[in-house]
């Protein structure tokens, strides 16, 4: 039965290893299209939009699948039929990330239709339902940040032109508008993440296979769904990984892991940028591409499996390699001479029953908290080394500061001293011996009043009082230059030793001058 508003009740197979269970599906005109059923006359029943929430698109798939027989054994022509009819199919339904369908994981290591990837990427990964659910959002999000400025935008400019450049459609302008205009769109709608070097890679990967909103959609899935959190801002996510990886590494590839720790090379030096990019830019692009239908179907623990798969695909060459340059070397190029892609996919399909989402999932949690551990304890250090190096520098700055003020203080004692004039001042007047002279030979003969009173010249008694205050004076500079010297000798700086030396030598000599002159 064709009709709009029939309900088929169709029994499928789901797994290889389970009975039979009843799938109740809603099946219309457009629906029943997909499975060669002939359309009926009439205007279809599908209300606009043209797809209705359903939970069941997969269980349609693994129907679709079954009914072609073994995949492994389907033509070229077969398999493009197949495909369309799972996109036609998906019109009708809001797809969420695809489920662990047996089926559809055997028709994805057949291999996707390079003409149809695209669209497959979307079904699987998610994008195709969130872009539906989100209409016009993209637009409104690129139109609302017109003209507007950040760090993350700046950065993507200085990307743009480094993103393929040997890809044609990176050549034009409108391949780097494109490119632009998703990057910029997604640091907008995510600000915790803004901008990375290496999501570019991913954003450009996905521009080459469809068009630029599907593949905003599909960079949305692929950071905030597949990939664990703070892969792209503080990277704990990213380092949580490589810690499980070297942990497989370890355990897996023991030979290869005792060669790694012989010659003291960390390889988490390398994988991090396969995980980061999720290989694309490291393996060979028709090797990504046959990578990429699998880890959107399988999620981030196929990241694991991968990066096992080269290893081993190169563990022979590597543990015949006794040196640190060479080792690294061919780690490093390791990925882009992984060209065979069979070879590749047959090693990735070895079963690891440890590696499960439960699994990853705990060991995640548990390397993400010794991140955490390290990465406290390597700001502490640091911490401690920049407080160091400041009280350093503190004390560098206190000790210059400390010889400058010694400096201008010796400077000034020294133009105090030559100031003072010492030489001229310590010379008793000549007008000063004449008087005291005539003062003594007066007072020896006074002058008796006729009263019999001894009576005193006045010019003797202003004589004396200018004596007086000549001796005053003198104890005066006698103690301004005790304190000169003693400050001299307090201060001691390479440029003003000598200037200290002579005016101690020299103060010391008029000292005793000017004492005995007082006396």
């Amino acid at each position: 039965n064709t009709t709009a508003n029939t309900t088929a009740t169709i029994t499928a197979n789901t797994t290889a290893n389970t009975t039979a269970r009843q799938v109740s599906l809603p099946l219309t005109k457009a629906s029943m299209s997909p499975l060669k059923a002939k359309r009926s006359a009439g205007r279809s029943t599908v209300s606009s939009p043209s797809y209705r929430r359903s939970e069941g698109f997969w269980d349609v798939v693994e129907l679709l699948i079954s009914r072609y027989g073994t995949v492994e054994g389907l033509s070229e022509a077969e398999l493009n039929q197949l495909w369309n009819q799972i996109i036609a199919e998906s019109v009708h339904h809001r797809v969420a990330i695809v489920e662990t369908k047996p089926n559809v994981k055997r028709l994805l290591l057949r291999g996707v239709p390079e003409a149809l990837r695209g669209q497959v990427w979307q079904l699987i990964s998610g994008s195709h339902g969130k872009q539906k659910d989100n209409r016009g959002y993209y637009q409104e999000l690129l139109e609302l940040h017109r003209d507007h400025d950040s760090a993350a935008i700046r950065q993507i400019e200085l990307d743009l032109e480094r993103t393929f450049p040997s890809e044609e459609f990176f050549k034009t302008q409108d391949g780097i508008d494109s490119l632009r205009r998703v990057l910029v769109a997604y640091s907008w709608r995510n600000p915790s993440v803004g901008y990375c070097q290496g999501i570019n890679f991913l954003c450009g990967f996905l521009l080459l296979q469809m068009e630029e909103e599907a593949a905003f959609w599909t960079l949305v899935q692929l950071i905030e769904c597949y990939l664990p959190v703070d892969y792209y801002t503080t990277m704990v996510g990213a380092l949580a990984d490589q810690k499980v990886f070297a942990a497989r590494i370890a355990e897996l590839l023991p030979v290869l892991h005792k060669r790694f720790e012989t010659v003291g090379l960390d390889v988490t030096l390398v994988t991090i940028q396969w995980f980061l990019c999720v290989f694309v830019g490291c393996l060979p692009h028709h090797v990504c591409l046959r990578i990429w239908d699998l880890f959107l179907y399988g999620g981030s623990k196929l990241l694991f499996r991968v990066g096992l798969a080269i290893l081993k695909s190169i563990e022979s060459e590597l543990t015949l390699t006794f040196d640190f340059g060479e080792l690294f070397a061919l780690l490093e190029g390791a990925a882009r001479r992984t060209d065979d892609t069979s070879t590749l996919l047959k090693l990735c399909s070895v079963p690891l029953p440890w590696l499960r989402r439960e699994w990853l999932h705990q060991q995640r949690h548990i390397a993400r908290a010794a991140v955490l551990t390290q990465m406290e304890a390597a700001e502490r250090e640091v911490k401690q080394r920049r407080l160091k190096e400041q009280s350093q520098r503190t004390k560098v700055a206190v000790e210059s500061e400390t010889e400058s003020t010694r400096a201008r203080t010796a400077s000034f004692f020294a133009f105090q001293l030559a100031n003072i004039r010492i030489i001229d001042d310590y010379w008793i007047p000549a007008n000063f011996v004449h008087k005291e002279s005539s003062t003594q030979s007066s007072m020896a003969s006074p002058l008796l009043e006729e009263d019999g009173r001894v009576s005193v010249d006045s010019s003797a008694e202003a004589d004396a009082a200018e004596a007086s205050d000549f001796i005053e004076s003198s104890v005066n500079r006698h103690r301004t230059l005790s304190y000169f010297v003693y400050q001299m000798d307090s201060v001691h700086h390479p440029d003003h030793v000598s200037v200290g030396s002579r005016s101690r030598s020299f103060l010391t000599t008029q000292l005793q001058l000017e004492s005995a002159s007082t006396h």
